[in-house]
């Protein structure tokens, strides 16, 4: 196995993700090799020390405390209300500017929008079985 193969499986070898000859043949490698063995030991460092630095979630308090804020309320929902307007008219313009267009053929267009039409009803769907099946989520309650 050679330095490049090995640096490349390293990272598998930490996640437990290679098979056991693939395995065998890393650890060969690194007991051979000085510089994929510090490697090695660099990155299994590094991933104690990310291991370590987990972060402390936010209590369900500081979580509804966050939210009972109008701001933040009103921020978050002005926030999905302009993105929803933003790609209701691009998507319009583009159609519109599609079905003019003179230079792209004909199947083209045609592939395009129905491609747009599609996606848009697919989205439609979603939402209705979202809006429907919402009373009976196990989950909506959950502040996180």
């Amino acid at each position: 196995m050679s330095c490049e193969e090995a640096r490349i499986a390293i990272m598998g070898l930490l996640d437990g993700e290679l098979r056991p000859e693939e395995e065998g043949a890393v650890r060969g490698h690194l007991r051979g090799c000085r510089e994929c063995s510090l490697e090695e030991a660099k990155y299994r460092n590094l991933a104690a020390l990310a291991k370590a630095a987990s972060l402390p979630e936010p209590t369900d308090a500081e979580t509804s405390r966050f939210w009972a804020g109008i701001y933040n309320r009103s921020e978050r929902k002005a926030g999905w209300v302009l993105l929803l307007v933003g790609l209701a008219l691009l998507a319009a313009y583009g159609a519109t500017a599609l079905a003019v267009a003179e230079t792209i053929p004909l199947p083209v267009r045609l592939g395009l929008l129905a491609t747009g039409i599609g996606l848009f009803l697919l989205f439609l769907s979603v939402l209705r079985l979202r809006l429907r099946t919402l009373p009976f989520d196990p989950y909506r309650n959950v502040v996180r």
